[in-house]
């Protein structure tokens, strides 16, 4: 992990001089506090319970991964924006991973050039197959997760190395870490596809 740009400030006592930042490109996923963004999926329409707004991905859809880029870490539409870019992904093609998601909104809403970009909760493919710098997690808990997303509430994701959330815990109100069974798997992963 690397940290990122988040919804709210982390206190420079949280860190230690020595953690990186995240960066275009590091294969890091981002630590701190953000929002959510917009859910997206492969479907034409999310399923009747959802109340995060939705974008289906479509062939032409590609999150802007060039920092040079006036859409620079933004998903769009490339049938319908000039493309000013040399790098995006093009998300209707990432297999199993995309098949349903939200983005977290780290580095937003005015991107800082080369702070990271594209970095999405999604599907993951299995154990030790994680992402590039996203949180990836089994397609039932993923669902479960946007399902239970409710703009209106304000929800937050806290993720960052457990030694830093224990040192702010208190200080900034966070609730204590859920405990994670010995036997059984944790529901997301972090590596890299």
């Amino acid at each position: 992990m690397g940290w990122g740009i988040g919804a709210i400030h982390i206190p420079a006592s949280a860190r230690s001089k020595n953690d990186p930042v995240k960066r275009e490109g590091d294969n890091r996923s981002p630590a701190g506090i953000f929002r959510f963004g917009t859910a997206f999926g492969y479907a034409p329409q999310p399923p009747a319970s959802w109340k995060i707004p939705y974008l289906p991905i479509v062939p032409t859809t590609h999150c802007v991964d060039d920092s040079h880029s006036r859409y620079y870490n933004r998903i769009v539409d490339s049938s319908k924006v000039p493309p000013d870019w040399n790098s995006s992904e093009s998300m209707r093609y990432a297999g199993v991973y995309y098949r349903w998601g939200v983005v977290i909104d780290q580095n937003t809403p005015h991107p800082l050039p080369e702070a990271g970009s594209c970095v999405f909760m999604h599907v993951w493919a299995g154990p030790g197959i994680g992402t590039v710098g996203c949180t990836a997690m089994p397609e039932p808990q993923l669902k479960t997760i946007l399902a239970w997303l409710d703009p209106e509430a304000k929800p937050l994701l806290v993720e960052m190395p457990i030694a830093r959330y224990r040192r702010i815990r208190k200080s900034m109100h966070l609730p204590l870490r859920p405990s994670i069974s010995p036997h059984r798997e944790p529901t997301s992963a972090r590596s890299r596809i």
